[in-house]
């Protein structure tokens, strides 16, 4: 009989990760900037371009900011002027890459077009910027991933997504109906 050992457990580990995919679930609410803008693009057939980094694995950065509700009645220039300062800089490592690849598609943006708008997060605001302003060299490539997938959630389950899901106060539109927004997913039907 063996006995355990750190090293054999993490050989295990690593071998179980490597044959997992990893799925990601990702609730479309039609009053986010990024939807929105989306949405105002698509009506208007305006050009869209994805510039973020492409990973196999994406490690999520956030903070706790400010209600960005409260613009319906400050000036963005005082929201900004108040946020900006207490942005941290990003870690080392995935955030700075993709925030450095970012600047590097815009200005390979900027040779095609003549007027670009970013839609991103106000943490990596400051970061893109600086880094498009001094020309800083991005060093990660886009990873191999796999194409995007959209399945329709099984009828029979929405009530347990739908109890779930709350209309923005800030979204004049209403939600938009989830089955009628969503394909089939086979392994539902």
């Amino acid at each position: 009989m063996t006995g355990w050992s750190p090293e054999a457990d993490t050989a295990v580990e690593d071998e179980a990760d490597s044959e997992l995919r990893t799925l990601s679930y990702v609730p479309i609410d039609p009053c986010q900037g990024v939807i929105m803008a989306l949405r105002v693009a698509l009506g208007e057939r305006l050009p869209r371009k994805f510039i973020d980094l492409e990973t196999s694995r994406f490690l999520p950065h956030s903070a706790v900011l400010p209600d960005p509700y409260a613009l319906k009645t400050v000036p963005l220039e005082r929201f900004s002027a108040a946020i900006l300062p207490h942005i941290p800089r990003l870690p080392d490592g995935q955030p700075q890459q993709r925030v450095l690849h970012m600047a590097r598609r815009l200005r390979e943006l900027e040779r095609q077009y003549q007027s670009i708008l970013l839609v991103c997060s106000v943490l990596h605001w400051p970061w893109i910027r600086e880094a498009y302003m001094e020309q800083t060299p991005a060093g990660a490539e886009d990873e191999e991933v796999q194409e995007t997938v959209i399945y329709e959630a099984n009828r029979r389950t929405l009530i347990f997504l739908l109890a779930n899901y709350r209309s923005s106060p800030a979204c004049t539109n209403g939600p938009v109906p989830i089955w009628k927004t969503m394909r089939t997913c086979p392994s539902t039907a």
